[in-house]
């Protein structure tokens, strides 16, 4: 299982300790779900070509925050149970590793996935914000 950590970056933190907690905490959550979705395309992207099943089968959860902890999960639902076998090998089918080849894709440019996902979320929550206030 793969496990990602994300820090904030600093000029994120202190945009955010000005707005509403609640409405920051908001924002994080949608900026980390759209960071999971990232690592979703990325894993859908080195999937095995021709099976469309495991494609259609990767998705992104939303998790309850837990003790401060903001998460989001990329999952493979039941039907393409076989994707374990795909990543990690078994006897008489090698390994592919096509999870940890995506998670390694977007290790590299995570800092500038997280701006432009919270930038991204920040501005569709200031619209909604003005489209609210003019009605």
């Amino acid at each position: 299982m793969f496990e990602m950590e994300i820090s904030g970056d600093k000029a994120m933190e202190e945009l955010l300790e000005v707005i509403v907690p609640r409405e920051a905490e908001n924002l994080m959550r949608a900026t980390v779900h759209g960071v999971a979705g990232e690592v979703r395309d990325a894993a859908k992207d080195e999937a095995p070509k021709k099976d469309g099943v495991l494609k259609k089968a990767i998705k992104t959860k939303r998790r309850r925050m837990r003790f401060g902890r903001i998460s989001s999960d990329v999952i493979v639902t039941r039907r393409a149970f076989y994707w374990r076998f795909l990543e990690y090998g078994k006897k008489g089918l090698t390994e592919r590793a096509f999870f940890l080849r995506a998670v390694r894709k977007i290790e590299a440019r995570l800092p500038q996935i997280l701006r432009q996902q919270f930038v991204k979320k920040l501005e569709a929550r200031i619209a909604r914000a003005k489209k609210r206030a003019a009605k």
